[in-house]
């Protein structure tokens, strides 16, 4: 039998829908830690992309170390970073660049002045959100997010709001066997942090805040809790509300290594809950629970059927259907995980090989100590110490290979970031001017996506 504190309920004794899905706090709280646990080795595989897309070096630097490896090449180009961000100013680009963001078609018309209403409501909706300071911000963000992980995802937080805040994927939480159809979601979580600028707000309009939903007395609580007697404070193992994994991740790219003392500057983490209920509207209800509360018996907000459906509380944007499930969508930052990670590994071993191959062999004849290994250099000549063989009768480095390896990484960084460079190629294979031509034209594109 369904207990009614821990489950999320469907049917009565009598096999009838029940009217709350969600019927206590403490349900709520118990459905977010059992989604939470179940995240954990989807989140393993973000870190893993983040990791790449971040530039992380393909091996542990102090592995290469312990193992007298230190000198090896270990650098990661960021090819990974270069698709995904040109992706994204792409495909931003292709979103804002018509005239209209949204088609509008009003069923009443003036005939007489021949107005096309539904275009001046398109206009004007377009001219609205474009003057939104934050606007591209959001758009960006849950482009990123889309192709990084795979769901790039809007919310709004009331039935009114026009504003839809960009979602990142490590915070949306859903049941393994959640449908990607559109439609077919019926029950997520979002993690979330809310300003204390925002929550003190409502408790100066304490009338209006519960009217809306809002548990003003558990909002004052919390904040004297959280700024005042600092018993609030965040885990410091989950500090951006992510993962333990990506957190830590986020936390190395912030190079947020010394954690703050109080919690002055941090938010309310809290998590939203959306279910679609079970009557013949489908509407949908909304909870918020604050995270790190002591207790588990209140809701910082609860509003009963407030949406009029998924759709009007959450939108997904997925990069694919994946195999029907929506935790099987991956993004393209899974599909060239494993060319990139091939590929910086190659250029390592590529450093590496030229690295040995230009430098001076030596031979010890007797055992010598460290001490008297120093080569000395005067001007052009390098005199060896006593006890040393040179192997090479002349030192000449192979400057064909060094040149076609600086030639690979100057390509390397074109591609990247599309910038100008005129490459001089030692060439014994003469070239045709329109090959030259084309090459010239390759080297100095500038694509419209890359001015965005």
């Amino acid at each position: 039998m369904s207990d009614p504190t821990q489950n999320l309920l469907t049917s009565t004794a009598g096999g009838t829908p029940v009217k709350n899905r969600i019927r206590e706090p403490q349900a709520a709280f118990s459905i977010f830690r059992r989604l939470k646990d179940d995240q954990d080795a989807i989140a393993r595989q973000r870190t893993v992309l983040t990791q790449q897309y971040n530039g992380n070096p393909p091996i542990s630097q102090t592995l290469l170390n312990d193992q007298g490896a230190g000198w090896r090449s270990n650098i990661n180009p960021r090819e990974s970073k270069a698709v995904i961000d040109t992706n994204t100013a792409a495909i931003w680009d292709m979103f804002t660049s018509v005239p209209n963001l949204v088609n509008v078609k009003c069923l009443i018309s003036d005939k007489e002045r021949t107005l096309d209403y539904g275009a001046i409501v398109a206009k004007n909706f377009t001219r609205m959100l474009k003057e939104w300071t934050d606007f591209d911000f959001h758009m960006l963000l849950r482009i990123h997010e889309m192709l990084l992980y795979g769901v790039g995802a809007m919310f709004w937080r009331d039935e009114f709001e026009w504003k839809s805040e960009a979602v990142k994927a490590a915070r949306i939480m859903v049941p393994h066997k959640t449908p990607s159809a559109p439609g077919r979601l019926e029950f997520c979580c979002i993690r979330d942090e809310l300003s204390p600028v925002f929550l003190s707000g409502l408790v100066e309009n304490a009338s209006y805040a519960e009217k809306e939903g809002w548990n003003v007395a558990h909002i004052k609580e919390v904040l004297r809790l959280k700024y005042f007697e600092e018993t609030l404070p965040p885990k410091s193992d989950d500090e951006y509300r992510l993962s333990t994994y990506e957190s830590s991740a986020q936390r190395d790219k912030n190079l947020a290594y010394v954690l703050p003392a109080s919690a002055e500057f941090d938010g309310i983490a809290v998590t939203h809950l959306l279910v679609e209920e079970l009557d013949e509207e489908h509407r949908v209800s909304h909870y918020i629970i604050v995270e790190d509360y002591k207790s588990e018996d209140k809701y910082l907000f609860e509003m009963d059927r407030q949406y009029p459906s998924m759709a009007d509380a959450i939108h997904l944007m997925l990069f694919s259907i994946g195999d029907g499930y929506f935790r099987s969508v991956k993004g393209l930052a899974h599909e060239i995980f494993s060319t990139c990670d091939i590929s910086m590994r190659l250029l390592n071993s590529l450093l590496d090989a030229v690295t040995i191959s230009s430098g001076l062999l030596l031979q010890a004849q007797s055992a010598v100590s460290a001490e008297k290994l120093k080569l000395m250099k005067k001007g052009p000549v390098t005199i060896i110490p006593e006890g040393l063989q040179a192997l090479q009768s002349t030192f000449a480095p192979p400057l064909e290979a060094v040149l076609n390896v600086r030639e690979t990484i100057q390509q390397l960084q074109n591609n990247n970031v599309g910038i100008y460079r005129n490459v001089n190629e030692n060439t014994k294979v003469a070239r045709t001017a329109k090959e030259v031509e084309i090459q010239a034209q390759n080297e100095t594109r500038f694509e419209s996506h890359q001015a965005s």
